[in-house]
């Protein structure tokens, strides 16, 4: 359900430290994965 929401609002990428629970399928929507320390990263930069 939240890869879904992503997906039809258009998300660039999600945060969670759930990453196995995703697999691969947020790559194929071109949807990144990331942590909630590699997204602060991001918005920092």
């Amino acid at each position: 359900m939240v890869l879904e929401t992503a997906i039809n609002g258009g998300a660039d990428g999600l945060v969670t430290f759930n990453r196995k629970d995703f697999g691969s399928a947020p790559e194929r929507f071109g949807i990144a994965l990331l942590t909630p320390q590699e997204a602060l990263r991001r918005l920092s930069s």
